[in-house]
């Protein structure tokens, strides 16, 4: 799938999510952070293939929750870093620092209906922007690319502060790659027959404000 088909399909998910469910919408607004556990696909190119070491990182941002039962829609802007990531293909070598600026829109559906605390499964879409630290690198990135998170979590009201607590585990897939077609490691160019997309396990703690 290419990066423009997926931009639109996001746009069109974003417009069928909130048409549909926000008209009776309280929000509230609110921060997020925890850590993610990545895994980037390797790159094919004919006989060779380069491999990405798994990386350890974080995430941090702020959320819009838009409550309209029976369903929640939570669009927000998220750092995701993932990290020092080592790069190998052939002879070349390189760690890089890994980012991306995502905007996700997440559904959440509730599963128990309880007075303060109330489990919740989620889906959504998630537009990315990566980034790295690296100049040479940072030239073999995509604009924008495309995934999506699965998950569930517990929405837990504190009647004392005012506050909602959102702990949650996600999983995050890339669904368009974030690597362009041709890149450059250690002074070589490498070109992949293969979208390479990046996936990870998410511990999540949000706070609705």
């Amino acid at each position: 799938m290419t990066n423009e088909r997926s931009l639109k399909v996001f746009v069109l998910l974003i417009t069928l999510i909130v048409t549909g469910g926000v008209g009776t919408a309280r929000a509230q607004l609110g921060v997020a952070g925890g850590l993610n556990f990545e895994s980037l696909g390797d790159i094919q190119t004919g006989s060779a293939k380069g491999t990405f070491d798994n990386a350890t990182g974080y995430h941090v941002g702020v959320f819009f929750d838009l409550n309209a039962a029976p369903i929640a829609v939570r669009p927000g802007i998220f750092i995701r870093d993932v990290g020092e990531v080592a790069f190998r293909f052939n002879e070349a070598s390189e760690k890089v620092n890994l980012s991306f600026i995502e905007v996700p829109v997440d559904v959440r559906v509730p599963i128990l209906a309880a007075p303060l605390v109330k489990p919740y499964l989620l889906a959504g879409p998630v537009l990315s922007f990566p980034r790295s630290s690296d100049k040479e690198f940072d030239d073999s990135l995509e604009d924008i690319s495309v995934s999506a998170t699965v998950g569930a979590g517990l929405q837990v009201t504190v009647p004392a502060v005012g506050l909602r607590l959102f702990p949650e585990l996600r999983y995050a897939f890339g669904i368009s790659g974030f690597l362009k077609d041709t890149i450059e490691v250690g002074g070589v160019s490498v070109g992949a027959e293969d979208s390479v997309t990046a996936s990870a396990f998410m511990i999540r703690l949000g706070v609705g404000l």
